[in-house]
């Protein structure tokens, strides 16, 4: 498995239109399908797409309207809940909102499925149990809504370990999870590599590309081209991919 590298080697104007990439500069107009495109290097400050590209796709991914298209099989897919952008790595949390509450749903619905049903109601059981004790004791009389798994997995703060890991074990965990709980099937980095030494970004671009994880690495000038990557530049003559 190989993903392509575009290069922006000199002031252009970059748009998305319909699942392509379109670059348009003086000499010319040039269309490259997005599909292939894994990676885009902005080398020219001039080039006006970085902001607009990365701020269009951030305000897609949060369920706003903007001007990029995704496309599946030539058919238009939401950004959202699809596509994942990524630009601050430090600190790197992995526990996020998004992804916390699915977990939290999927323990819910296995936690009443025939495995775990009996314990779970027998819990439910005894916490109710416990507060009508209490409050028997310290001679209350009190009134609670009845409990239920949501709430008590909720309140029990679960998050995910991630002390021991280092930040490119923790993208790649953070992507396996997203991608398992159907939240995003498509990872855009934006200046991943200025963080990365080329030992480690080889190192990860590899284990993603095992792992078949679909990403997008957007940088703001070239670097070593990589062992799985193929790098096409567009320069002042509009040359071949």
């Amino acid at each position: 498995m190989s993903f392509r590298t575009v290069v922006i080697a000199n002031r252009s104007k970059l748009d998305l239109r319909m699942g392509y990439l379109v670059i348009r500069k003086d000499s010319g107009t040039m269309r490259v399908f997005l599909d292939e495109i894994n990676t885009v290097i902005i080398e020219n400050p001039a080039c006006s797409i970085t902001y607009r590209f990365v701020n269009d796709l951030w305000c897609q991914s949060h369920g706003e309207s903007g001007e990029a298209v995704l496309s599946r099989d030539d058919l238009p897919v939401p950004i959202h809940g699809n596509i994942e952008l990524l630009t601050d790595f430090f600190p790197f949390d992995i526990n996020r909102k998004n992804l916390i509450t699915r977990i939290s749903s999927k323990l819910e619905k296995q936690a009443v499925s025939p495995e775990f049903y009996e314990k779970s109601q027998l819990l439910l059981s005894n916490v109710e149990n416990l507060i009508h004790e209490l409050a028997y004791y310290n001679d209350l009389d009190l009134d609670f809504p009845k409990l239920s798994l949501s709430s008590i997995l909720k309140s029990s703060g679960i998050c995910l370990k991630e002390d021991d890991l280092s930040l490119p074990e923790k993208i790649l965990t953070y992507i396996d999870l997203m991608n398992s709980n159907a939240l995003a099937s498509i990872f855009v980095f934006v200046n991943l590599r200025s963080i990365m030494n080329e030992k480690t970004i080889e190192n990860f671009t590899d284990c993603c590309c095992s792992h078949e994880y679909n990403i997008m690495l957007i940088d703001n000038h070239a670097n070593k081209i990589l062992s799985r990557e193929q790098r096409s530049v567009i320069d002042i003559d509009l040359c071949e991919f």
